[in-house]
């Protein structure tokens, strides 16, 4: 008996690393296609475009950011911080007693207005992630309304047939549409509902949620799993509640953190202005008074 026991676990265990390392393999696939997909678009930039990170390159593309906008949010981009540059080395043409000051000067807002564009990509992707993130809590919702007619004999295609025009977005559409057509091929590959999680989100969540309802397709219905759903979509649409509540407060905050940075860069430039005006007049002092 104690060998049967034995054997039973140590069959579970083999079974949980062959995930495990199927799950790593198809991370590694992901990732390589990641990197593949921007090469190719990179190889496609001209101009300040190919100045872009990797990691912003590909959070555009994520978002599905058409190359053309990121062609003119790169030009743009680099037309601000070479203007605030310019303006700055003018200027110190001009007066020449600061002129070190204002070159250092213009360097540093060309430099944050540069980085600061930067940011402003990671604060659109976090919003665009977290709509994304509420479209499938959304879709969860209408799937768990719907799915207790599966144990009447309705079949998922139809299921989907009544939630597909109840979708917003035609993105979101096309992806049903793409899932109802390929899980028909072969309804034990998982690959078709984990595609159209991926297509909202990358979390774990998300995809214990698509595979529940492959597992419903296959004839796996009870009252247990459409329960578990139903409370999965509604914990899911708390958590993004949360989450824009969060951001917002997050938004506020900075807005806040902005305003006090710029008066902090008025006033350090202010003193620093009068630093180097102090050193001058002294090093200019005893100068003189050397000479004399």
């Amino acid at each position: 008996m104690k060998k049967k026991k034995k054997v039973v676990k140590k069959n579970a265990l083999t079974q949980k690393d062959k995930e495990k390392s199927i799950q790593k393999a198809e991370f590694k696939e992901i990732n390589k296609l990641a990197r593949t997909t921007n090469d190719l678009v990179r190889a496609q930039l001209t101009g300040p475009a190919k100045l872009i990170g990797d990691k912003e390159l590909d959070l555009m593309i994520k978002m599905d950011t058409p190359l053309q906008n990121i062609q003119t949010i790169m030009r743009n981009r680099t037309i601000v911080a070479g203007a605030l540059l310019v303006f700055f080395l003018f200027l110190s043409i001009f007066i020449a007693k600061y002129r070190l000051f204002l070159i250092l000067f213009g360097v540093l807002i060309a430099g944050v207005s540069w980085f600061m564009n930067i940011k402003n990509t990671n604060n659109y992707y976090a919003r665009f992630r977290l709509a994304r993130q509420v479209a499938f809590s959304q879709f969860t919702r209408l799937a768990s309304a719907y799915l207790p007619e599966l144990k009447s004999g309705v079949n998922l295609y139809s299921l989907f047939s009544k939630i597909l025009p109840r979708m917003n977005n035609e993105k979101d559409k096309v992806a049903l549409e793409r899932l109802m057509i390929d899980m028909q091929i072969d309804p034990n590959d998982s690959t078709p509902f984990l595609d159209f999680a991926h297509s909202f989100s990358t979390s774990d969540r998300a995809e214990l949620i698509m595979l529940s309802i492959q597992q419903m397709y296959l004839g796996d219905v009870d009252d247990d799993n459409i329960r578990s759903l139903a409370e999965d979509a509604n914990e899911d649409m708390i958590a993004q509640i949360d989450e824009v509540i969060k951001y917002k407060t997050k938004k506020f905050n900075n807005l806040t953190t902005k305003i006090s940075m710029c008066v902090m860069i008025v006033i350090f430039g202010f003193f620093g202005l009068l630093l180097y005006k102090t050193f001058v007049d002294a090093f200019g002092q005893a100068g003189a008074n050397i000479g004399g």
